[in-house]
């Protein structure tokens, strides 16, 4: 596997290294609403750590770096070969961005319903277990209908869906796509049914009056360019085992 820098300026706010040696430094009491934000950054930067406490699965070292790319990146993608948990690395992901960021709305599609599906049922064996009693303490509902499966947890919700000729995608909007199985998902429906979906944002309103209100702050001299609040950008993440050199996936 291979890791390629980006250009996200936010991606060291990630580091789980730099994170603990900052909670080492610290000394003294800390105010309760200051170790609420620093818990959640050490869950959000130990993806390994927060796996076993909420879910009870430890993750192999590739799994985590994995799993903490896709929370990360806006745009990823993870070429694995046959039973190297694409599946469950999914899952895993489905459930923690859930957990971690409030809000996340995220589709689940693959080639077939079946393969969709897979993931949900992962998930599902994941909850079953006594060890992932803290996250179901959370509160979570898995509801199945016949062309839909859908995990709510908190203001979070998760959608698998059948991709068929990309009809039925019309209508939902996401800020996160999961792609399993991406030589399965033909090239016209890849570039105009899915791709579209990450060039819509859910909040436009709010983002220009921060955006005209921040504006009116920079012309005062009370701020500067470069603190302008970075709003997180949709994601895309793609899952796949090797393809050849005349597929889509090797020329994307």
């Amino acid at each position: 596997m291979s890791w390629t820098k980006g250009k996200q300026g936010y991606r060291l706010d990630h580091s789980s290294s730099v994170l603990n040696e900052e909670l080492k430094s610290l000394e003294g009491g800390i105010k309760e609403e200051d170790a609420k934000y620093l818990l959640y950054k050490f869950l959000r930067n130990n993806i390994a750590f927060t796996s076993e406490l909420f879910l009870g699965i430890k993750l192999f070292p590739f799994q985590a770096m994995a799993i903490k790319g896709m929370m990360v990146a806006d745009y990823s993608m993870f070429v694995f070969s046959r039973g190297m948990s694409k599946t469950f690395s999914s899952a895993i992901y489905v459930l923690l961005e859930c957990l971690l960021n409030p809000n996340s709305n995220i589709g689940v599609i693959a080639g077939s319903f079946r393969q969709s599906k897979q993931i949900f049922q992962k998930m599902e064996d994941i909850l079953s277990k006594p060890e992932a009693s803290l996250l179901k303490e959370c509160g979570f509902k898995i509801t199945k209908g016949t062309d839909q499966w859908t995990l709510k947890m908190g203001t979070s919700r998760a959608i698998a869906l059948p991709l068929a000729n990309g009809e039925r995608l019309r209508g939902f909007r996401f800020n996160r796509i999961v792609l399993d199985e991406f030589l399965t998902i033909p090239e016209k429906i890849f570039n105009e049914v899915i791709i579209p979906f990450l060039g819509v944002v859910e909040n436009p309103t709010e983002r220009e009056e921060l955006y005209n209100l921040e504006s009116r702050l920079i012309d005062k001299g009370e701020m500067t360019e470069k603190e302008r609040y970075v709003w997180p950008n949709n994601k895309l993440i793609i899952l796949s085992s090797p393809s050849f050199k005349f597929e889509y996936m090797y020329k994307l």
